[in-house]
């Protein structure tokens, strides 16, 4: 007798039913490759969330990440576009697209010496130079010819991505930096510049076809063992980007074609000049006269990758905090409203339902959750929060104040792991969480964790896999506001085996199997 397959899951179930999942960006897997990929250590990965009943794998995000050596996935240079560092080696062998021999040769070049840390100042130039070396082997087969020209039928994006990276190589310096002439896209430069970097441009768009190719293949392996991707958007781009570079008319940008406004959030009790992201403002009159159709078609390409999307700083879409271009710090900022409704109607009207789960965390007012509970998403809540002494009993990441209509997670991936955090906590929220969950062994407690926040009320469980590991703040994926050549490199090398078991279980006594 045939194995039923598990059916494919859809957004609209995983975000109604109690489910609960993993968080691990694709670059902490295991491999030889010096990064992690979505080659075969990632269908290993979804093995083990299957086999421990899980049913979302949540990624950060997955677009390419900034020039430099901390990479960090949310400092983009492109809304759209694909990651090459993601892409795996062992699927172009598998393919034909290269040779065993080929693939061993770059392994051998970006080895590092920690295999628990991606170098990327070693790996991504080493990449870049496996993948063109496979471009130059593949570029004038029929084949290869024949898919690009079809990508590029499919992603109306890819041609000013491929553009403005070829020009951003060549000029090796941010937009900001370019004359002004080249600083944003005219039909004049463009036509020039296309016929100059043509060569670039074809290897740029090779690489986001394969990327794309790979991923799309990736998904469908874990739809069908019933499993969602859940991905990550950030609501803001960086000013040294493809979209401000083709799309001006869309951010508030001055005659210089330089932004107006910095991104940003006010002072408060832990920064007191505020925090000075500076991402440059959208012209958010001007995106609502077109009727959203960048951010939409954004959420499209977004949705090819995953099933359900975290919408990073959800706040941003009912008011947004921005300083003035040139501040030093965020002290003299100013808020401002957003027409955060009029966007998430479009994306009804587009996809007919919207398959967001918001990231309201920080400082929310009630325009905030106004807009969040009119389209009915789910909020998020991070048990580490749970225990302060400042109004326990009305805190709403305590265990049992926790909604049904949010996400909770043990930690973010801008927490340290709850082993790390254990040692930092106070004598008091200790004994709240331990009057919670009973005082478990100190080698249980990772467990138990998991286990109180798979517990609560929340739709969705998420749960990094630091913490099923049992992992101490060595394992941690970030930390915000330090520029630290450590952070977004940890990679994982531990069997899963141990841990299908009890995850599992857990996950069937708290109602999440699906």
């Amino acid at each position: 007798m045939t194995k039923k397959q598990p059916s494919a899951p859809k957004s609209s179930s995983v975000l109604t039913q109690r489910s609960s999942g993993v968080l691990l960006h694709p670059t902490s897997l295991p491999g030889p490759y010096g990064i992690g990929d979505i080659g075969p250590a990632a269908d290993t990965f979804l093995k083990f969330l299957a086999e421990s009943k899980q049913r979302l794998w949540m990624m950060l995000p997955t677009s390419p990440t900034s020039v430099g050596e901390f990479h960090s996935p949310y400092s983009s240079y492109s809304a759209f576009a694909g990651n090459p560092l993601l892409i795996s080696p062992d699927r172009l062998v598998e393919s034909g697209a290269c040779s065993a021999l080929a693939a061993a040769s770059f392994a051998s070049r970006c080895r590092g010496k920690n295999p628990l840390r991606v170098d990327f100042r070693k790996v991504a130039p080493h990449k870049e130079r496996f993948l063109r070396e496979v471009f130059d082997q593949q570029k004038t087969k029929s084949s290869v010819k024949r898919g690009l020209d079809r990508f590029r039928s499919e992603q109306s994006w890819v041609e000013d991505f491929a553009l403005f990276t070829s020009l951003r190589k060549s000029q090796g310096k941010p937009r900001s930096e370019w004359t002004r002439e080249l600083r944003v896209k005219n039909q004049k430069n463009a036509a020039q510049l296309t016929k100059t970097l043509s060569d670039q441009i074809e290897f740029e768009i090779y690489c986001q076809m394969i990327f794309f190719e790979q991923f799309t293949a990736l998904k469908k392996k874990a739809n069908q063992q019933g499993i969602a991707i859940f991905g990550d958007l950030p609501i803001y781009i960086s000013d040294d980007s493809a979209d401000v570079w083709a799309s001006p008319q869309f951010f508030s940008l001055d005659k210089e074609k330089r932004p107006t406004l910095l991104s940003g959030c006010p002072p408060d009790a832990f920064a007191t000049t505020g925090q000075l992201w500076g991402h440059p403002i959208y012209d958010w009159a001007a995106l609502k006269r077109d009727n959203f159709s960048w951010w939409v078609d954004r959420m499209r390409t977004v949705m090819q990758l995953a099933d359900v999307v975290r919408i990073d700083h959800f706040r941003g879409l009912a008011a947004y905090y921005a300083v003035p271009y040139g501040s030093k710090t965020a002290e003299h900022g100013k808020w401002y409203k957003c027409p955060g409704d009029g966007l998430l109607s479009a994306f009804q009207q587009a996809f007919g339902s919207v398959p967001v789960v918001a990231e309201d965390l920080g400082f929310i007012t009630d325009d905030v959750h106004q807009l969040r509970d009119s389209f009915n998403l789910l909020g998020m809540r991070v048990l580490q929060f749970g225990f302060g002494a400042d109004g326990y009993n009305t805190n709403i990441h305590a265990p049992f104040n926790v909604s049904p209509q949010s996400a909770i997670f043990t930690g973010t991936h801008d927490n340290d792991t709850a082993k790390g955090w254990l040692g930092s906590v106070s004598a008091e929220e200790r004994k709240r969480m331990f009057t919670l969950m009973g005082k478990p062994p100190r080698s249980e407690f990772e467990r138990a964790f998991v286990r109180l926040a798979l517990s609560t009320p929340a739709k969705l469980a998420i749960t990094p896999l630091q913490d099923i590991l049992g992992l101490g703040s060595t394992g941690r994926m970030n930390r915000p506001g330090f520029a630290r050549w450590d952070n977004w490199s940890w990679r994982f090398n531990d069997s899963l085996k141990s841990s299908v078991a009890w995850l599992g279980e857990i996950t069937e006594a708290t109602g999440r199997a699906g």
